[in-house]
């Protein structure tokens, strides 16, 4: 577990995680984070789940979640699963989406998530992708799966009872059935980790192309810690994201939340269109202070009629909002601020990082633009041959590939996309962006067309046409300062960080 800076801003993360996070040689998020924080605080709760209607609520204490994914680790090794299986999951938003993570996570095994959208054919292309030799699902998507199953080889199939749930589906496993026949307090404690192994398997969004696989290491969840202090949580904190499951943005809230101790809120989205009053009623109801939502949600939010429900339902904690995923209107930001007193705060990340950019605590807002680089990434403003910009110029936003975060997750992550990558930056490899379109405005994502900004960060919207940064002299210039010294076709290096 990291250590964590009194406060969350950019000065005191870059005090605490400027020369990276040690990350022991055996790291793995549920031994070091999660069961740690359970001696700390067993009786905290890790999990708030309510139901749609709120009729029912279910509080998962660090303590039980501890426990019921070292006992899902022992169910699913029992039914054959071992360190280095790729396992689907396709799950709405349950409780045990948790403990199936953390139970795979524990015995080595390697969870591959899928959003709530996908069918038959995307989950026969991800199984042949990636090789899976289980799935894990509710009902329907069990019965979507068992469709194609036998095509790719994989009879194995865990079926999550929820509280729309028929019959247990013909050849399927009873997850629930299955963890409750493992003694409690039982440990998985026998597989042997390392940093470097596998720990997540994300499918980019395939807005361009085939989805490509995403490759995440037990270090990753450790370097999200940067994230938690985005989203400014601790112990007594509780935090709502809006993302499906599915997405990369719920990594970000698992070990951004769990990193600091923190309670993560977890409701189904009720049934038919999106309303804001969901969201009103969630932040009325329960002491949320942190919220994460796409800029679609916040647009909603600030219409007249939605000011109007939230004026009879005041929100009862809710000190810090953020968003991600895709621009998020000016106007939007200052109405919400207006109303709520709240400035939301933009960050920019992709599938298979942390937070590379954001607007952390103590840190002047502009509004329309995504902060400041975050501790160990180097990130600046190029031009199209990979020559550092003069202020105020358009350009590419760059994220350096051969040094600190860039080299640790981008350039690992998307194995496949390595030599394609080297050709389009002259052997480089610190390129991660595409030219802008106006003054102060980058189109962030990647040449390789493995990742977009909204395809891993946020939900199922299209990648967006444009998001607005700070201008050169506030993001990178310090940078220039420091590092003077270096080729003008290399952007400046910010340090020889390691996470």
């Amino acid at each position: 577990m990291a250590a964590l800076p009194n406060d969350f801003s950019l000065a005191a993360l870059e005090s605490a995680y400027g020369q990276g996070i040690p990350c022991p040689s055996d790291f793995s998020f549920p031994s070091h984070v999660l069961d740690q924080w359970t001696s700390k605080q067993p009786q905290s709760p890790a999990i708030i789940w309510a139901s749609p209607d709120f009729k029912q609520e279910r509080i998962v204490s660090y303590e039980e979640l501890s426990d019921l994914s070292n006992r899902a680790a022992l169910a699913f090794e029992k039914h054959g699963i071992k360190k280095g299986d790729k396992v689907l999951v396709q799950l709405p938003r349950v409780a045990e989406w948790w403990i199936i993570i953390f139970g795979l996570m524990r015995l080595g095994a390697v969870p591959a998530p899928g959003t709530s959208l996908l069918v038959a054919k995307d989950l026969k292309f991800r199984a042949m992708s990636c090789k899976a030799t289980a799935f894990v699902g509710d009902t329907e998507a069990c019965s979507r799966f068992q469709d194609i199953s036998s095509e790719v080889g994989v009879p194995l199939v865990f079926q999550v009872r929820t509280q729309d749930d028929g019959d247990l589906g013909s050849s399927r496993i009873d997850f629930q059935d299955a963890v409750s026949k493992v003694p409690k307090e039982a440990k998985c404690d026998h597989v042997q980790h390392a940093s470097n192994d596998l720990a997540l398997l994300y499918f980019t969004s395939g807005t361009t192309g085939d989805p490509k696989m995403v490759l995440l290491e037990n270090e990753y969840t450790l370097g999200h810690t940067i994230t938690g202090a985005w989203y400014q949580l601790a112990p007594g904190k509780v935090f709502a994201n809006m993302a499906d499951l599915g997405w990369a943005k719920a990594a970000y809230s698992t070990f951004g939340c769990f990193n600091h101790g923190a309670t993560l809120f977890v409701q189904p989205p009720p049934p038919g269109a999106f309303h804001p009053s969901s969201v009103i009623d969630i932040l009325h109801r329960y002491p949320i202070t942190s919220l994460c939502a796409p800029p679609t949600i916040y647009r909603t939010l600030v219409t007249s009629a939605a000011l109007e429900y939230l004026a009879s339902r005041p929100i009862k904690a809710l000190d810090h909002c953020c968003s991600a995923g895709e621009p998020l209107n000016a106007s939007v930001i200052k109405e919400w601020r207006d109303k709520t007193g709240i400035t939301i705060k933009d960050a920019w990340g992709q599938t298979e990082t942390v937070i590379m950019v954001g607007n952390f605590a103590g840190e002047k807002v502009k509004e329309g633009s995504m902060g400041k680089c975050a501790p160990h990434f180097v990130v600046g403003i190029i031009g199209p041959n990979g020559e550092e910009l003069e202020d105020g110029q358009e350009g590419e936003l760059a994220v350096r590939t051969d040094v600190g975060g860039g080299a640790k997750w981008i350039f690992k992550a998307i194995p496949q996309a390595t030599s394609r990558r080297a050709k389009l930056t002259s052997g480089k490899r610190n390129l991660e962006a595409r030219r802008g379109t106006a003054p102060e405005t980058e189109v962030c994502g990647t040449r390789t067309s493995t990742s977009t900004l909204s395809g891993g960060m946020m939900m199922s919207s299209p990648p967006p046409a444009t998001v607005s940064v700070l201008s050169r002299s506030r993001v990178h210039s310090r940078l220039t300062q420091r590092y003077s010294n270096l080729p003008p076709s290399v952007p400046p290096t910010k340090r020889e960080a390691r996470l």
